[in-house]
């Protein structure tokens, strides 16, 4: 599940609060490149950019770097529940939403956000979009999901991660 949100923020050079101070990171050996979470700097600043959209404040935010083209293989977040992102370099990718099926053809019932580690051919589409630069985009993270990168330009973006919140609650206490 996912939905565009209208962006309010001020257009600003984002790249400018990335810091070289990796937070998390995940390596693909199929895809030979990886995405990187970056602490954000000038913290005082970033967040005087923000401070009218949240009133519940998100657990955690960082620039955002995904490398290398292919697949992103499908997943679920291991730890964040929801996740808004500022895409600033897009690559043109797509982000997959998926479902899995269970062998009867019933939908798997998704009771936590465990990382996903069934086949592909479980899975069935369920929505997809192309962010363009500059767009706002609500995730649940907690659903399968995936992206198809075209190139090896690294997709950027700003992530803003919830841990333990409902998609909807998040989605309804944005000022956007």
């Amino acid at each position: 599940m996912f939905v565009k949100l209208q962006n309010k923020l001020p257009t600003v050079d984002w790249s400018k609060f990335k810091t070289n101070i990796i937070l998390d990171q995940h390596y693909s050996e199929v895809r030979g490149a990886g995405s990187y979470f970056y602490k954000v700097g000038n913290i005082t600043e970033f967040l005087m950019l923000h401070r009218s959209i949240f009133t519940i404040f998100p657990t955690s935010i960082a620039f955002c770097e995904f490398t290398g083209s292919g697949l992103v293989t499908p997943h679920r977040d291991k730890s964040d529940c929801v996740a808004m992102n500022l895409y600033l370099n897009t690559d043109d990718a797509t982000t997959i939403f998926y479902d899995e099926v269970n062998a009867d053809g019933t939908y798997h019932v998704v009771r936590d956000a465990k990382p996903y580690t069934t086949s592909l051919s479980s899975l069935v589409e369920t929505g997809r979009f192309v962010a363009q630069t500059n767009d706002l985009y609500l995730l649940n993270v907690t659903e399968i999901h995936g992206i198809q990168k075209t190139t090896a330009t690294p997709r950027t973006m700003l992530t803003y991660r919830w841990r333990n919140h409902k998609f909807n609650e998040i989605l309804n206490s944005l000022k956007i």
